[in-house]
């Protein structure tokens, strides 16, 4: 600050400046050894120098000072604009974000689609399915005039889910749900089971002959059988009387341990992609099209028509294209000159310069429909000609999208660091008030300071202090009292 303050006090332009100031003072005020002799002019003459001399300092600084305020505002606003920019275009770096894949079924009474995030390329599929997934069923056989107060009896029932291949029954799973004798309603069995969380799901349903308990396994698929062995506190398991009425062995005679009746069987989904026969334990698939999720609801033919989402894009174009205009705005004027004007530069080399493909195939955004106004700057979009273009080739429509909003982005990260260009103009510009307002203070309050008991706004003392000393001495003694 010592040398910034000194540098200044030493400039002739300056009302305070040391030889050419202290000499203009000596000529009103008398005589001294370095400038010679004069007759001594009235301190009123001196008192309305001063004045004025004063007054032109604080006026040069006022208007550094908004000079340099309006540039400091240029650079903000083209800072606060590439932030914007770069954080609006935030989704459009990448195809997936742009565009991402749809995958459409043309008939959802047979199989409803989404593109996953795996999926690869568009293509067209043709689905067939035989048969659907289903989960086993199984009801009473016996009905009961009531479901809350006729008791079946005690006992435990162990359901077991698995499968079942070569005359016998596979498990998987199984579990133990006990059955209290004061608690063994079609109702509080329902509830037992439930709450054994066995994999199972038991209600009970009512027709015109009465009630029944209904056991449900909660997955379909032939691996998603079920079981039920029953130890019945009556010591008879397989019969029809109390809860061994419940019991179902898939391999035991009906009515002596295969009591429940299956209503539904356990079935795998049967379908084809293209002709390829696939099988399926649920109806849920997404891996039967490669990245598509494939849910299939009824018999039938339908296509799968796997494509990038032309709205997306339309959606995506739009967007760049309201970002980057948006950051014409808040810049402008800002982008004439200087470090603005490099920035608009770089930015409109990437508009102009990006392109994807070779050849007939080459795009650049003008080919998609987005057009660069030479006179304003602003960028306009062709809808036609967008739809067009992605329609003919989506892949490079997208992949021209990314780049471009990619570029933009980078141009904007890198002019916006704490070392570019613009950050460092910026604080040289803050320093530069930062100095205005520490010479603005010492005019302020020169009349203030002392030095060795002398009044620094007295200047009939200082230039008697001048005749005693060296032509340098003057300059020393002048800055000492100004407070350097």
């Amino acid at each position: 600050m010592l040398n910034a303050v000194s540098s200044y006090y030493s400039n002739y332009l300056n009302p305070y400046a040391g030889v050419n100031y202290l000499q203009y003072l000596s000529n009103l005020y008398g005589s001294n050894s370095v400038f010679g002799n004069t007759s001594l002019v009235g301190t009123g003459a001196l008192d309305s120098t001063y004045s004025l001399q004063t007054s032109l300092a604080v006026n040069n600084l006022s208007r550094s000072e908004a000079s340099t305020q309006v540039r400091l505002s240029d650079l903000g606003r083209v800072k606060s604009g590439l932030d914007t920019l770069n954080q609006g275009l935030q989704t459009l770096a990448s195809k997936d974000r742009i565009a991402p894949y749809k995958a459409l079924s043309s008939d959802e009474r047979i199989a409803k689609s989404s593109a996953g995030t795996l999926v690869q390329g568009g293509a067209q599929y043709v689905l067939n399915v035989s048969q659907l997934a289903q989960s086993q069923t199984l009801t009473s056989a016996q009905t009961l005039p009531d479901k809350g107060s006729t008791a079946l009896g005690g006992g435990v029932l162990n359901i077991a889910i698995g499968s079942t291949g070569n005359g016998s029954f596979v498990a998987r799973q199984s579990t133990n749900v006990y059955i209290g004798s004061g608690s063994s309603t079609l109702s509080d069995i329902a509830n037992a089971i439930n709450n054994a969380r066995a994999g199972v799901s038991a209600t009970v349903i009512s027709d015109n002959s009465g009630y029944k308990l209904q056991i449900s396994s909660l997955q379909s698929g032939s691996d998603n059988s079920l079981r039920i062995l029953v130890n019945d506190n009556d010591n008879s398991d397989t019969n029809q009387s109390g809860l061994s009425q419940l019991a179902f062995d898939p391999f035991a005679a009906a009515g002596v341990g295969r009591n429940l009746i299956q209503s539904v069987a356990a079935s795998n989904a049967a379908f084809s992609i293209d002709g390829n026969n696939q099988v399926s334990q649920s109806n849920d698939s997404n891996s039967a099209i490669a990245g598509v999720n494939l849910s299939l609801v009824g018999t039938g033919t339908a296509r799968i028509d796997v494509a990038r989402d032309s709205a997306a894009f339309a959606t995506a174009a739009q967007k760049l294209t309201d970002q980057y205009n948006a950051y014409l705005k808040t810049s402008e004027g800002a982008d004439k000159f200087g470090v603005g004007a490099k920035i608009a530069a770089q930015l409109q080399n990437v508009l102009s310069g990006s392109s994807v493909g070779y050849g007939t195939a080459q795009l650049s955004l003008a080919d998609i429909g987005i057009q660069r106004d030479t006179a304003s700057g602003k960028l306009s979009i062709n809808q036609t000609t967008l739809g067009k273009a992605f329609a003919a080739n989506p892949e490079n429509a997208t992949q021209l999208l990314s780049n471009v909003a990619t570029g933009l982005q980078d141009i904007a990260a890198r002019n916006t660091g704490n070392t570019s260009e613009l950050q460092t103009n910026t604080r040289q510009l803050q320093q530069t008030l930062q100095n205005i307002g520490v010479q603005r203070s010492l005019l302020y309050n020169y009349d203030e300071l002392q030095v060795n008991g002398m009044q620094a706004d007295s200047l009939s003392s200082l230039l008697n202090y001048l005749p005693s000393y060296s032509l340098t001495s003057p300059i020393a003694r002048y800055l000492a009292v100004a407070g350097l």
